[in-house]
């Protein structure tokens, strides 16, 4: 999954993901990286929801 140019903070929002798979599945462990940031954390919803924009919360990233 790629993500704009900024250094999360807490959990990723599906608006600021530039990029995602479409097979991404809620459960599915996802590798995030950006310019400022890489990590892996856990999806929470699809690839495809992902890339609507729903504004859910996407993926967890761990403090």
């Amino acid at each position: 999954m790629e993500i704009g140019k900024f250094l999360p903070e807490c959990d990723v929002l599906s608006p600021k993901v530039v990029n995602a798979d479409e097979e991404i599945g809620p459960g599915n462990d996802v590798m995030v990286r950006g310019e400022k940031a890489f990590g892996v954390g856990r999806a929470r919803m699809s690839g495809e929801g992902i890339m609507s924009g729903s504004g859910d919360l996407d993926l967890p990233i761990p403090l």
